[in-house]
Formats: structure tokens, C-alpha cells, sequence
């Protein structure tokens, strides 16, 4: 059985997590401000490099697009980010990524509350991502780089 916690970006509370909360968990994204995301880790003490332990997931609620989520193998490895369709569309949702660079991203990055909820119980239950679900390398995707960060 594989133990997890999760915080948010920022919390110092860690709370341990089991596969009946991922819906209260998820849902509770909704409620935060856009990009608030969480992390679910092993239930474990950091490693002697003072960082998390693999693997882990990252979940974070974009308003009128849905939720972004994202998996880590280990700290050697890209990331994957959940799609609704390995089929993207050109970039076109707005990314503040922490005020260092803003991009554009295809739509199909952001996945309606049931995807990420299958995602994040599969992880919970069995420490990996659903291979029942689309997922796509972080350097595989279609991206731009956009001017200032707009207001809107």
C-alpha cells in the first residue's frame, strides 16, 4: 500500500492523503486562486538533498479551463501533464508560469474535474500515472512564448 501527504505551494501543513479524499481535494482547488496548486508526495522525510521524494503529483485549477495536471517519475525524469486528447490544439490558453515567463498552451492540458479525479485516485492507489489516460512529456507539447502578462 503506498502512503502519500499533500500541501499546497507555500503551506507549511502537510496532511496525509488516501484515495476517499482525492475528491475533496480536487474540489477543494476550485476554491483557491488560480495556480494554487498542490503536491502529493510520498509520506516520507525529504532526502538528504533536502527535496521530496518520487513519485508525485501536482494538481492546480485554472478558472474556466479546468484543472492541470501534472506527474513526476523521479527527480532524473520529464514530468507529464494529463491531456484530455493526444490529439493538441494550436497553444492558446494563457500561462503565467511564477511571473518568470508567460505562454500560451493547447487547451487539451486542461482537464475536466473527473479526469483529474481518475488521475489522482489511480496515483494514490497504485504510485503511478493511469495508463488508461492521455498523458504527454512536458517537452512534447506545442508552446509560445508571449509579451507581458496581460490583466485579463
Amino acid at each position: 500500500m503506498h502512503k502519500f501527504k499533500v500541501t499546497t505551494i507555500g503551506a507549511a501543513e502537510v496532511e496525509l492523503i488516501q484515495g476517499n479524499d482525492a475528491t475533496k481535494v480536487l474540489k477543494s482547488l476550485s476554491s483557491r486562486p488560480n495556480w494554487d496548486a498542490l503536491q502529493v508526495l510520498p509520506d516520507v522525510e525529504p532526502g538528504l538533498d533536502g527535496h521530496w521524494q518520487f513519485p508525485r503529483l501536482s494538481a492546480s485549477w485554472l478558472e474556466g479551463r479546468g484543472y492541470e495536471v501534472q506527474y513526476y517519475e523521479s527527480a532524473q525524469s520529464d514530468s507529464d501533464f494529463l491531456v484530455t486528447s493526444p490529439d493538441l490544439s494550436e497553444p492558446e490558453v494563457y500561462i503565467d508560469l511564477g511571473g518568470q515567463t508567460q505562454e500560451l498552451w493547447p487547451r487539451q492540458l486542461f482537464v475536466p474535474f473527473e479526469l483529474a479525479e481518475n488521475a489522482l485516485m489511480f496515483f494514490l492507489q497504485n504510485g503511478g500515472e493511469d495508463p488508461a489516460l492521455h498523458w504527454i512529456d512536458i517537452g512534447a507539447f506545442p508552446r509560445r512564448t508571449v509579451g507581458p502578462r496581460r490583466t485579463s
